[in-house]
């Protein structure tokens, strides 16, 4: 083999190489938000709140998977945490993002269950297993609401692949 196509060889196994690296390697970015939320109990808003989120979440080149680290906020339910957190898009439908704790408080891991329908976190609806609702808009709430069951002490959802969003 001539020393032209070994050379050839090995850029094109460097540049494999270096593709994937860029592939896995998030870039990180500050992310300060707090929206407006409302807090629902029993189908009635019961209360105005709003929702805090600042850390940090990943910008990966070639993947939709994101991830936050930083500070989970809602003042009126007085949760207040520290997260890891991967975001990705639902099996059900392209247009809900779901969120799965790497390291909520222990107390919080098996009480909250967290839908985002946009990947911006600026969207979303919370909800509790005694059946409280955080959602930062009302048409969310009365989209995803009806999907939640709540049974036995427990939660289940149903027929998320039929959510429709009509601002999306």
């Amino acid at each position: 083999m001539s020393k032209q196509v070994k050379i050839g060889i090995y850029l094109m196994i460097f540049a494999a190489v270096a593709f994937w690296g860029l592939n896995q390697l998030p870039f990180w970015q500050d992310v300060t938000i707090e929206v407006p939320a409302e807090v629902y109990k029993d189908n009635v808003n019961i209360e105005e709140t709003y929702v805090k989120i600042k850390g940090r979440k990943t910008r990966y080149l070639f993947q939709k998977e994101d991830r936050f680290e930083g500070r989970l906020e809602i003042p009126a339910l007085g949760i207040t945490m520290e997260s890891e957190t991967r975001i990705y898009s639902s099996v059900f439908h392209k247009n809900i993002y779901t969120v799965q704790s790497t390291n909520f408080n222990p107390e919080m891991r098996t009480e909250w269950i967290f839908v985002l329908a946009d990947e911006m976190m600026e969207e979303f609806s919370f909800v509790g297993h005694d059946g409280t609702f955080v959602s930062s808009s009302k048409e969310i709430y009365d989209v995803f609401s009806p999907h939640v069951n709540f049974h036995g002490g427990g939660m289940g959802f149903e027929n998320l692949e039929n959510i429709e969003f009509s601002s999306y």
